[in-house]
C-alpha cells in the first residue's frame, strides 16, 4: 500500500501536468475524475475511493495555500479557474540540470504520467517542491 506522501506526490504531478499543459488558460479540476485516473486498483486496492478523493482534494488545497496555483472557486467536487501562479510556473520551467539545460521538469512530469510512470512523476514532484522551498529560503 502506498503512503500519503506518495499519494500527495501523484496528485501534485497530475495537477502540475494538467495546468502546465493548459497554461495560461485557467482550467477546472474535477477531483472525482482525476482521483480515479491516478490509482492502480491492483496495487492500491487497500485504499478506499473516499480516501483517494480526499487526498486529491487536499493536495489541490495545499498547492493553493503554498502559492503554486491560483483558483477562482472551490466547490466540494472541483476547483474552477485553476492556473499556475508565477511560483508554480517557475518551479516547472526549471530544467532538471542547470549545468546542462534540458527538458523542463514540467514536461517530464507530463511525459511520465502519459506513460503511466507514477513513481517517476512522484519523484519529480518531490524534487520540484524541495528545490522551490530551497530557492525561497535563499531568496
Amino acid at each position: 500500500m502506498t503512503d500519503n506522501i506518495e499519494f500527495f506526490n501523484r496528485c501534485v504531478a497530475s495537477v502540475f501536468s494538467e495546468l502546465y499543459g493548459t497554461f495560461p488558460v485557467p482550467t477546472d479540476l474535477h477531483f472525482n475524475d482525476l482521483a480515479i485516473e491516478l490509482w492502480d486498483d491492483e496495487t492500491d486496492d487497500g485504499v478506499s475511493y473516499l480516501d483517494k478523493y480526499e487526498v486529491y482534494a487536499q493536495s489541490v488545497s495545499w498547492l493553493e495555500r503554498a502559492g503554486y496555483i491560483w483558483l477562482n472557486k472551490w466547490c466540494h467536487h472541483e476547483a474552477s479557474g485553476v492556473v499556475l501562479s508565477p511560483k508554480g510556473l517557475e518551479a516547472l520551467k526549471v530544467p532538471e540540470s542547470l549545468k546542462k539545460p534540458s527538458e523542463t521538469l514540467g514536461a517530464q512530469i507530463r511525459q511520465a504520467l502519459e506513460k503511466g510512470a507514477m513513481s517517476s512523476a512522484s519523484g519529480l514532484v518531490s524534487r520540484i517542491l524541495t528545490a522551490s522551498i530551497t530557492m525561497a529560503g535563499n531568496g
